[in-house]
């Protein structure tokens, strides 16, 4: 392994959004069947009140919206990242500069223009949540649905709506792509 500063790594945003009808988004862009089969793959499935299996329709949650506004990052690493191996540890110090960064920025502005939204990945509210001991969500109002969770396709949204095929990271081999893409979205 080549040694690469991780504490402050250059990239580059490439921001993009797109508004649908949340009808529209439901007749092209949703499957929960089908995103539900990738989240059993998930560690956190079924152990987080914002993942997968619920006990009620999905599709009647998005029903309470008319309008999804998609965010789109593509966040392009430095080049002297690429072709190198890297340990997990790295990888996630990566990820938190980079990806995580941008995360936790985007969630910071929509927090403080009260908007509703969607992130990715499981709820880390809670270090432990309360699903797993069979007790109701102890923050309902914090609790954060991804749009995965929620029945949204994210690799046919960013193909599709945004003309870019997201990359996936070799953890077993230590190596990150070209880029890296966060879909988030906005509900009203």
């Amino acid at each position: 392994m080549q040694s690469v500063k991780l504490d402050n790594i250059d990239y580059v945003i490439h921001k993009s959004t797109r508004k649908l009808s949340v009808k529209e988004f439901l007749e092209n862009y949703y499957d929960f069947e089908y995103t539900s089969q990738k989240c059993k793959k998930c560690h956190m499935y079924n152990k987080r009140w914002s993942c997968p299996s619920f006990n009620n329709k999905i599709d009647v949650y998005w029903k309470k919206f008319d309008i999804v506004e998609l965010i789109h990052l593509k966040i392009i690493l430095d080049e002297n990242l690429l072709n190198k191996r890297f340990s997990k540890d790295e990888i996630y110090t990566i990820l938190n500069n980079t990806l995580f960064k941008e995360k936790r920025m985007l969630i910071g502005k929509l927090e403080d223009n009260n908007k509703y939204y969607l992130s990715t990945g499981y709820c880390n509210i809670c270090e432990r949540c309360s699903k797993e001991d069979n007790l109701p969500c102890r923050f309902p109002e914090m609790k954060k649905y991804s749009i995965e969770s929620l029945g949204g396709i994210v690799t046919k949204i960013s193909n599709e709506l945004f003309n870019n095929q997201i990359k996936w990271i070799d953890m077993n081999n230590g190596i990150l792509p070209e880029y890296l893409t966060l879909v988030m979205a906005v509900l009203d």
